[in-house]
């Protein structure tokens, strides 16, 4: 994308080459308060669900049917379409950026300045790599939330999934050199002084205050993943309970984007020896390469796991509809992880619907599993053929769903986007004098 001359005029004058014209300080709306407010969001979005496309989308949605919410604008990527869902609703889509093209990422956050005096916030839904492999556009990603609330002096939020700090970087299998490093942590630095920086676990939020002492506001959204994916499942929905009797293998299910941070090849061997001692089982590897990792999967071999041969099946990158299938017709999950590089989007699907699973013992699932009440069990990697023979002898019918999990978490996900809302509300009538509701005051 090339930038025009007037995208050229506008990336001089943030940088005070020239002087940037004024925009209004008030934002619009009745004169001194708040009206139904209008929020400029931007991140990925539908059709698009890797790398927070679903998400963004889910809490777009969420947003927009909101009584305080007049109105939502996202700036996405392009090709980006109003889902089905938002029928109806307040929401504006505008296609605007690529991923790995950092000058249309640029033209992007000037369309968002240039729109900024209709919004009362602006909120950025995003993560270290959102926008792609490449180290230029992601940190041109990173630079343009403090670029947008610097020239628009709008409240700036930013929902972020993970920073430098709170994800141990080589395990997940990057391997940023000193310069590298150094550029992110100044990139990082700017973000938390001159946007309000949410992040989804408390632990990230302490170790994003150890390492660089500056504040971040902790937010969780429970089962925002499955939200819509499971909207439809009611009791005819169930697994087929003939299917699901005691005469059939145990069926379990590898789920995500495969990567060095995912220990595919300590859970095979796990899964091949159980059924060598005897246990009936059946196993279904869904999912291709990460993206960031293009070629992880080239090498594997099912064949030398002899005796998964036959009951092993692979499912290249299942939409979300598939995956609630996916989900209904298995026993057990499994989240071999080695690190996480913020909370896992799977475990957030999985407890939407409940399906039991079984994950590497890691702190920052532990506290995921914890806030969303998951059906989960944790394991040392030593242990994990163990657990799993475990639960599929374990006595009892297999049958895990529940039909009043879904709606229960549906309303839970719908409870916390109001109390965002509240978040967003209180630093907009702050901003502009007014008091803040008890309780929703941001740090």
């Amino acid at each position: 994308m090339e930038l025009s001359g007037s995208d050229r005029r506008g990336i001089r004058e943030y940088v005070g080459i020239t002087k940037a014209p004024e925009i209004p300080n008030s934002p619009r709306g009745c004169e001194g308060g708040v009206d139904r407010m209008r929020l400029g969001v931007f991140g990925p979005f539908y059709p698009e669900f890797d790398l927070l496309g679903n998400q963004n989308t889910v809490l777009a949605l969420g947003l927009a049917r909101d009584p305080r919410i007049e109105r939502v604008t996202v700036f996405c990527q392009q090709g980006g379409l109003p889902p089905p869902e938002a029928q109806g609703s307040p929401i504006e889509v505008v296609p605007c950026w690529k991923r790995e093209d950092g000058r249309s990422l640029l033209g992007a956050a000037l369309r968002l300045i240039d729109r900024a005096p209709e919004f009362d916030a602006i909120l950025f839904h995003t993560m270290m790599t959102a926008y792609g492999r490449g180290n230029v556009a992601n940190a041109i990603g990173l630079a343009l939330p403090p670029l947008v609330a610097q020239v628009t002096r709008r409240p700036t939020f930013v929902y972020m999934h993970n920073l430098m700090e709170t994800q141990e970087v080589e395990l997940l299998g990057y391997h940023p050199g000193l310069f590298a490093r150094t550029g992110v942590r100044m990139l990082e630095r700017s973000l938390l002084k001159r946007t309000t920086v949410i992040m989804p676990l408390a632990s990230q939020v302490a170790a994003v205050n150890d390492h660089l002492g500056l504040p971040v506001v902790p937010f969780f959204f429970p089962y925002m993943e499955g939200y819509l994916a499971a909207e439809g499942i009611r009791a005819p929905g169930a697994p087929d309970e003939a299917a699901r009797g005691q005469g059939r293998p145990f069926r379990v299910l590898l789920l995500g984007r495969w990567g060095p941070q995912k220990d595919l090849l300590g859970a095979l061997p796990a899964l091949d020896h159980a059924i060598e001692s005897g246990l009936d089982l059946r196993l279904t590897v869904a999912g291709d390469e990460n993206p960031h990792f293009p070629g992880f999967l080239t090498d594997l071999d099912y064949g030398e796991f002899q005796a998964l041969s036959g009951r092993l099946e692979h499912v290249h990158d299942p939409p979300d509809s598939k995956v609630v299938e996916l989900f209904l017709s298995h026993d057990l999950l499994l989240l071999p992880y080695r690190t996480v590089g913020g909370y896992s989007g799977v475990l957030n699907f999985a407890a939407t619907v409940g399906i039991p699973t079984i994950a590497y013992d890691l702190p920052p699932l532990r506290e995921q599993a914890s806030l969303e009440e998951a059906n989960t069990t944790f394991v040392r990697p030593p242990n994990l053929e163990g657990a799993i023979r475990t639960a599929a002898t374990a006595g009892g019918e297999r049958s895990w769903f529940d039909p009043g999990t879904v709606p229960r978490h549906r309303r839970a996900f719908e409870q916390s986007v109001a109390r965002f809302t509240e978040l967003i509300e209180a630093r907009v009538r702050s901003r502009n004098g007014e008091p803040s509701s008890p309780g929703t005051e941001v740090a």
